[in-house]
């Protein structure tokens, strides 16, 4: 890929690196020649640290491997901040997660099940150390977590052209998701509304990082211990699907085959009563390991009929071996000590020094951004920081 973008740059393609502040249509790019598509996924030629990237998901039933589908702040597969969208977890169906270095680590989930066919706006957008997933009509933050991995980087539509290959016996059956498409893609300038967290946890970490980049998968990435109380759900199973899989079973497929082929013949949805939206700081070496066995988790919630109160959730994952319940400021403390590359109001609204006037707030964020983050100053937006540091996180 970097030979590819040598190539274009060469040939005199328009490179443009910068801080974004106004809605961008994705299709600018192909058509001022800032695209390059290589193995169904588009990069574009710039490089930028604080944006927005909103698309329409179909989440597709018999693609289970959960491929991520919009990539910000990237270096072409090796590292980025990906959404992921997998319609076969277990009230876990929209995650947000990072790759550094080839290792993956999940940053956050929504305790939602997402449902086969369901059409819906997501949105993946960083501002300074604050990575959030959004969803929903109309775009709401779901998911928000804190990490320092990528100062900046591409963008890419994962889902672009993306297709998912079964082969059985001598034969290979194709099956096109085709689950994003790029003319409902959109590159947006930074919006606010950051949700609250309503418990802090110290919670052990688990996984083994393992991410294939060739193929985009998350198989085991390193991850917050969480409980689970799983129930299966019956769903009806439509005819054309019994008809699908009754052609299977006679050409000799196996359960096994047919479960991962087409999931939805099997009529059963898993749901986790014990699931909870979270996101986490989970900082990590220039390997993508884990520096600490432990991670800070932020719980903000995540309601469903299916699930039991969050009360019952936060105590039971509360009671869960090498966890902690951690007061507002002991977690705000832990987390300076744990990732010393973030600043002080990455985590607190500068209105909590009344000493300390916004401008003067943005200023030191901006120069810590620029010498400890590694941010390029021309990328970042004084107007986007001095909202930024006036902003509740934790």
């Amino acid at each position: 890929m970097s030979v590819r973008l040598e190539k274009l740059k060469t040939l005199g393609a328009l490179q443009h690196s910068g801080c974004l502040t106004r809605d961008v249509h994705y299709l600018f790019w192909w058509v001022s020649g800032r695209i390059v598509e290589e193995e169904g996924v588009a990069y574009p030629l710039d490089v930028l640290a604080d944006l927005g990237f909103q698309g329409l998901y179909v989440g597709l039933q018999g693609v289970t491997t959960g491929v991520g589908c919009y990539q910000i702040r990237g270096t072409l597969g090796r590292n980025e901040y990906v959404t992921r969208v997998q319609v076969d977890a277990a009230t876990a169906d929209y995650t947000l997660y990072k790759v550094v270095n080839g290792v993956a680590t999940d940053l956050g989930t929504e305790a939602y099940d997402w449902g086969p066919w369901v059409c819906d706006w997501v949105k993946i957008q960083a501002v300074a150390t604050s990575i959030t997933a959004w969803r929903d009509r109309p775009l709401a933050v779901k998911i928000s977590a804190t990490d320092t991995s990528l100062a900046s980087g591409h963008w890419a539509d994962r889902g672009l052209l993306y297709g998912y290959h079964y082969g059985h016996g001598s034969g290979a059956i194709v099956y096109h998701s085709y689950n994003t498409q790029p003319w409902f893609d959109f590159i947006r300038a930074p919006a606010s509304a950051l949700p609250s967290p309503i418990a802090h946890l110290e919670v052990p970490i688990t996984g083994t990082g393992k991410f294939v980049v060739e193929k985009q998968l998350a198989l085991d990435p390193f991850r917050p211990v969480l409980p689970e109380e799983i129930v299966e759900k019956p769903l009806p199973i439509p005819q054309e699907v019994q008809r699908k899989r009754a052609v299977l079973e006679r050409k000799g497929w196996s359960e096994e085959e047919i479960r991962l082929f087409l999931p939805e013949a099997f009529g059963v949805e898993r749901i986790n009563r014990l699931a909870v939206t979270w996101g986490a700081l989970i900082p990590t070496d220039n390997s993508g390991k884990p520096i600490h066995g432990t991670c800070i988790l932020n719980v903000f919630g995540g309601s469903s009929p299916e699930l039991r109160t969050i009360d019952e959730r936060i105590k039971t994952l509360t009671e869960m071996r090498g966890v902690r319940r951690l007061p507002r400021e002991e977690a705000i403390d832990l987390a300076l000590k744990m990732d010393d590359k973030l600043f002080i109001h990455d985590l607190v609204p500068c209105q909590t020094h009344p000493e300390s006037p916004t401008s003067k707030c943005c200023k030191e964020h901006i120069d810590w951004r620029e010498k400890v983050q590694g941010v390029k100053r021309k990328l970042i937006d004084d107007a986007l920081m001095a909202r930024y540091v006036k902003e509740e996180k934790w």
